[in-house]
């Protein structure tokens, strides 16, 4: 019944990305960090253009399997939002 995952290779180490907001700077998303701790780095271009990040979300908005990073920020209209796909 289970023969078919004795074959499969399991990561011993899971990958953790942490996503970093500021009120005055870019967002920034670590990759892997448990490996690579906090030295690979991608900023979301264009997250310092808007006002205060003040709620984030990673889900799959567009249906295609992979997570969307959405930055809510407070502004003049309260409902701004930035989708950034990663």
């Amino acid at each position: 019944m289970f023969d078919d995952f004795e074959d499969a290779t399991v990561s011993s180490t899971p990958e953790f990305n942490l996503l970093v907001t500021s009120a005055v700077d870019v967002a920034l998303v670590y990759s892997n960090v448990l490996v690579n701790g906090f030295t690979l780095a991608s900023i979301l271009p264009g997250s310092d253009q808007h006002d205060c990040v003040t709620c984030s979300c990673a889900a799959d908005v567009d249906m295609d399997g992979k997570h969307e990073l959405i930055l809510g920020t407070y502004g003049q209209v309260c409902d701004k939002s930035k989708i950034f796909a990663f």
